[in-house]
């Protein structure tokens, strides 16, 4: 069986979805009047996006055989074997295929990069000042980060610890998209983690 040409034929709406987002995103910048050249951050961010999914799977390939090895008692030999015989699953079954056409969807999501500097154009932060009284008021007249520096102001480091921690989220969203496009065996449950990671970007922003 063709894997990839069965995996082009199921994925063929989400590359037209894709490619929606890519030429709507490209309309609004035209009509925002945002040269061409500021598109050029999205060419490295797909370098990026494709590194990523190739340390992903390298990753991926020895948590495998470390597992083999594990469980085969520090068994080099039988560890080779339990290993192999899972590469061989994934890399010459339809997993694989389905991965590789399925991140050129997800070098689309890039696109958000541009759409997310229109902003201020098509909306030059009107409502921030209301979304701000509401924040004070709902946090009894005050901004939750006044209180987290009345305790922490004293901790020079602090700031940096909370940035830290604020990425944590894309150790979360990188191992959910690697599990997903090189170890998850059910096609429907890939397609629509395609499809909700794809939206997400493009409609939630």
């Amino acid at each position: 069986m063709n894997y990839y040409k069965d995996a082009w034929h199921y994925y063929r709406p989400l590359y037209i979805a894709g490619a929606a987002y890519a030429a709507a995103v490209s309309v609004e910048a035209a009509w925002c009047g945002v040269p061409w050249n500021e598109f050029a951050i999205i060419f490295p961010a797909m370098l990026l996006v494709l590194l990523k999914c190739i340390i992903l799977m390298v990753g991926m390939g020895v948590w495998v055989f470390v597992s083999a090895f594990v469980s085969a008692k520090l068994d080099w030999r039988k560890a080779h074997g339990e290993s192999s015989a899972v590469y061989r699953k994934f890399l010459d079954g339809e997993v694989f295929a389905y991965a590789c056409v399925g991140v050129p969807v997800i070098f689309t999501v890039n696109f958000f990069l541009v759409q997310k500097s229109l902003i201020r154009v098509v909306n030059p932060y009107n409502w921030d000042p209301v979304f701000a009284a509401w924040d004070k008021a709902v946090h009894f007249g005050r901004y939750p980060h006044e209180y987290l520096m009345q305790v922490l102001g004293d901790i020079p480091e602090a700031g940096t610890a909370f940035d830290v921690c604020y990425y944590f989220w894309f150790v979360v969203l990188y191992l959910g998209l690697g599990y997903s496009l090189f170890m998850d065996t059910d096609r429907k449950r890939r397609i629509r983690f395609y499809w909700v990671f794809l939206l997400s970007w493009a409609v939630v922003g």
